[in-house]
């Protein structure tokens, strides 16, 4: 990480939308964990301006609430795929972050050739995957982890609201740009095939997608994609599960490293599987128990979620 670098980085951001920005310098690599811990600071020289050719660039939203990004290849062949947020609520921000870092950290561990990364301003703070972060505390700019600065904002969101209007807008953003270049098509999540791909839950560790459901033999399986946000391993199993209102015991435990996804089930088998056959389902309610094993510090449980 150069310092330099960082600092030119910050001052392009406020002055304003990514459009702006110059896609000239060179950036350090990512670390392989979502959680980015501030990494110690080195002098370098600056690479000069035409060492990045701009290949494709897309704007989306409007002031308050705007994605850009784009394409760049430098002249050793590297291709660098910048995010750029500028979001003013609190909430929607860190959301923002924590699923576009997802997103950049899977392109960055399945190909050697791209270079993926987020920097998201929210008012005056400037949160990056970069490895430095910087908020306003007391008049005075200060370092901060980008991990928590996302777990404190992200609790400001209300109660009344899911989110999910604003994952699908923000996704859909993702999907377009990636749809739009042949490089990028391959980290493409969007499944034209899968008609059922709805968000059943959400909050700051987890993005859990219902996908429908798939039989098995003489079982079935209800389908989910879990994405974890957070910094650590999490595990999700399913409590007070209920088929067509008839209360059953499903199979389903699901691990996922820190920001990575996993395409798992709960399995619904014998006599159950039985009684309560997969043409006939007409609804479906669990609860999903989440936890770490390594120190406990998640450990919860959510309400009754109405999954189909």
């Amino acid at each position: 990480m150069k310092k330099a670098i960082i600092l030119l980085m910050c001052a392009l951001l406020l002055v304003g939308c990514g459009n702006e920005t110059k896609e000239n310098k060179e950036i350090p690599e990512e670390t392989e964990s979502v959680e980015l811990t501030e990494e110690p600071v080195e002098e370098t020289e600056e690479p000069e301006e035409d060492e990045w050719t701009k290949i494709y660039e897309k704007e989306y939203g409007t002031d308050g609430e705007k994605v850009s990004m784009s394409l760049s290849i430098d002249d050793d062949g590297k291709y660098h795929f910048p995010i750029y947020c500028f979001i003013d609520e609190e909430w929607k921000a860190a959301f923002a972050f924590l699923m576009y870092a997802v997103d950049c950290q899977t392109i960055n561990l399945q190909s050697e050739e791209i270079d993926a990364h987020v920097i998201c301003k929210c008012g005056e703070d400037i949160i990056s995957t970069l490895g430095i972060s910087i908020k306003q505390e007391d008049g005075e700019s200060v370092s901060v982890n980008a991990q928590d600065w996302c777990d404190e904002n992200f609790s400001k969101k209300p109660e009344e609201e899911d989110g999910r209007d604003f994952y699908a807008k923000i996704n859909e953003y993702y999907e377009d740009f990636l749809s739009g270049n042949d490089l990028l098509k391959e980290f493409s999540t969007d499944d034209s095939e899968n008609a059922e791909d709805t968000i059943v839950y959400q909050d700051g560790n987890v993005i859990i997608h219902y996908t429908g459901m798939s039989e098995d033999g003489d079982d079935y399986d209800v389908n989910f994609t879990i994405e974890n946000l957070s910094s650590k391993t999490l595990t999700v199993q399913f409590r007070e599960t209920s088929i067509n209102d008839f209360m059953v015991d499903p199979m389903g435990s699901i691990e996922i490293a820190p920001g990575k996804k996993a395409k798992d089930s709960m399995k619904i088998y014998g006599d159950e599987a039985e009684e309560y056959p997969m043409n006939i389902v007409e609804s479906i309610e669990t609860k999903f128990h989440i936890f770490n094993d390594d120190d406990w510090s998640d450990n919860y449980e959510t309400e009754s979620i109405k999954i189909k």
